[in-house]
């Protein structure tokens, strides 16, 4: 829908959308993350520092961690929302460097999925298969991002001209980014199936209430 409608109506590259829709999209992230807290969910492994929390109401947290104060990565990853959508707020408003079309958009996306992929080393696996990867599945599904963002912010001068009017041809990298993003579940789920390709079949059909669980989770790795 924003691809038709940066195509059909701003008559403008999908960046300069955007680039306007960042704070909205910092809110949103901001409010996930906080339902993931108020959850007990998604959380981090135990920690010495003051802050760290007993997510007395995770079951996880009980079988893993009991008695342990654990990193609250949700907060973590709610405060870099808020930085991500204060910056855009501020390249926007004060410096008015909405003019290099994607630029906001590059530098919001190196906050989101660089600090994401970052945080990531003090989660606590969401499936059991990523204890044993080098990254894990939710940094494989950051990459793409941070090198998008990476090219928005190195691209924005030749995009410069679109905010005087001039309508540009559509950008190839947005159709990128929805490819890439609609991708994500489906490649979590491809990267937890291909984990579990050798016991699966067997542990579906023998424990069905088990099974029924294992695809909960990863479904809910999908779209965390």
């Amino acid at each position: 829908a924003l691809m038709w409608y940066s195509k059909k109506v701003t008559r403008k590259s999908v960046w300069w959308l955007f680039d306007r829709m960042i704070p909205a999209v910092a809110i949103v992230c901001f409010c996930i993350r906080f339902g993931n807290l108020m959850n007990s969910e998604i959380f981090g492994y135990p920690t010495t520092l003051p802050w760290g929390f007993e997510f007395v109401r995770s079951r996880e947290w009980h079988q893993l961690y009991e008695g342990l104060p654990c990193h609250p990565t949700q907060i973590y990853e709610m405060l870099y929302c808020l930085v991500a959508g204060v910056t855009a707020w501020v390249m926007y408003h004060t410096y008015h460097l909405q003019k290099r079309v994607g630029l906001i958009t590059g530098v919001s996306l190196l906050i989101f999925f660089g600090t994401r992929f970052a945080l990531e080393f003090m989660k606590n696996p969401q499936v059991a298969e990523e204890a044993d990867m080098t990254f894990n599945i939710g940094q494989w599904l950051s990459v793409p991002l941070i090198l998008l963002g990476a090219y928005l912010i190195a691209t924005s001068r030749t995009r410069e001209r679109g905010e005087a009017g001039e309508r540009i041809p559509f950008q190839p990298s947005g159709i990128a980014l929805y490819i890439t993003c609609g991708a994500r579940p489906f490649l979590s789920i491809f990267f937890s199936l291909l984990h579990w390709r050798s016991s699966l079949p067997a542990f579906v059909f023998s424990n069905p209430v088990k099974a029924q669980y294992s695809l909960q989770v990863i479904m809910e790795c999908s779209f965390r």
